[in-house]
């Protein structure tokens, strides 16, 4: 018995934690299959033919791992199972003998790395494709079936209840792919992975997960609504097992975040241009204050958004200050940030950046050396407000600058020229 979500036929959102009995091949049945005088003109044919006998009786796989293939593996992933005879089912028999063909042919295997997200709906398009191998896409039927399994979806009823309604909002990711090469050896182990092979495979791996988090973080620079990451879920796309199995962490993002960002035509276009020009080699030195202004975006402490983002602004409006040059950072980061200010937010002037970013200094110097900031020292402008408040604004401010810096063409920012033109 398998205990699994499957989405109900009534609705695309609603799914159900069923028990089912799955119907294989018994020994017996198998036994006849390859007792069958075509089994064994099937198996002196795979003999003759290069590609198939590559395959047989062999491990197949990429450097992460193999499967035992045999040709009586090869030959069920055509036919239907009992299960599938039994109700009828049964009717692509073409697509999985094509399928078979590819997997025998291809030289390369793709990995996916789904990165589960809270908070996103797509509207207007299927998917935004931000570059080959990267892309932000509804899941799959499948794709929320194995993460509700693994736990990275959590129902919205409680966990005795068989039955959930998902949110709009948990049914996207960022997916990133890979090719690796396609491996054979023998099963008895005796030609063992090449260890610079295994090496380069994990290093492209990682590297497609490090360009998801990108994304992410691009997503979050772009809205200053909330949005989350579930975990992520990475398999091998092939119908082989490979023996690598579902690798997936989860996140500890909330399952309560709303469903905040809506991406329609526009916003996608918005955020594929973004994503390109943060390829550029210029802004490499950009990265580090973007990826910090995501995190404090992710924060449910206000101290903890605080020192983010004046992580954040430190490592953008001080980028070049040297360890012998660290006099009056305070002065330096707020006049810079007022001087960069663009009228992002309308009501502000150059003045009340610059004051801003000044209170804004001392309340994370008072956090980050363990103190408690004073309610009467929390101040926009002049009124008194909340240490969340505070962040906010502070957020909104470095959001607009950083999307200023990413757009402009003229090479990196001169400081001292901003601060005292000639």
């Amino acid at each position: 018995m398998r205990h699994l979500w499957s989405r109900d036929a009534t609705s695309s959102n609603v799914y159900r934690h069923m028990q089912t009995e799955e119907k294989r091949w018994t020994r017996e049945a198998i036994q006849e299959l390859t007792a069958l005088s075509q089994f064994q003109d099937l198996a002196h044919a795979s003999q003759e033919n290069p590609v198939v006998s590559d395959h047989v009786e062999r491990l197949v796989g990429t450097p992460l791992g193999a499967s035992h293939c045999t040709l009586l593996t090869l030959a069920l992933s055509t036919l239907p199972t009992p299960g599938e005879i039994e109700s009828g089912s049964f009717d692509d028999f073409e697509a999985r003998w094509q399928r078979l063909a590819d997997f025998l042919t291809t030289q390369q295997l793709k990995y996916k790395t789904l990165h589960l997200l809270h908070g996103l709906t797509i509207s207007g398009q299927e998917e935004i494709e931000l570059e080959p191998g990267l892309t932000i896409d509804r899941l799959t039927n499948r794709d929320i079936e194995q993460a509700m399994g693994l736990g990275l979806i959590k129902p919205a009823l409680p966990s005795s209840y068989p039955l959930s309604i998902l949110s709009e909002s948990q049914l996207y990711a960022i997916k990133s792919s890979i090719q690796l090469p396609k491996v054979t050896s023998p099963p008895d182990g005796s030609a063992d992975g090449d260890p610079k092979a295994v090496e380069a495979a994990f290093r492209q791996l990682a590297q497609g997960n490090e360009a998801a988090e990108r994304v992410f973080h691009c997503m979050s620079l772009l809205t200053g609504d909330r949005i989350g990451l579930a975990g992520t879920m990475t398999t091998a796309d092939s119908w082989l097992p490979l023996g690598s199995g579902v690798h997936f962490t989860s996140s500890p993002t909330p399952s309560s975040i709303p469903p905040k960002w809506p991406v329609d035509c526009s916003e996608a276009e918005r955020l594929k241009d973004i994503w390109s020009r943060l390829k550029r080699p210029e802004n490499k030195a950009i990265l580090l204050p973007i990826r910090r202004l995501s995190f404090a975006s992710q924060r449910k402490l206000d101290q903890d958004r605080m020192l983010d983002l004046f992580i954040a602004a430190e490592s953008f409006y001080l980028t070049e200050i040297g360890s012998k040059d660290k006099g009056e950072l305070k002065y330096r980061l707020a006049i810079r940030a007022a001087a960069w200010f663009d009228k992002e937010i309308t009501e502000w002037t150059k003045r009340d950046v610059f004051k801003h970013m000044k209170t804004g200094y001392d309340l994370r110097s008072t956090i980050a050396h363990g103190g408690e900031c004073r309610p009467k020292d929390i101040k926009i402008g002049e009124e008194q407000t909340s240490l969340s408040e505070f962040a906010s604004t502070t957020e909104q401010i470095l959001r607009a600058a950083l999307i200023k810096a990413i757009n402009r063409s003229d090479g990196p920012i001169h400081w001292d020229d901003l601060v005292i033109p000639e």
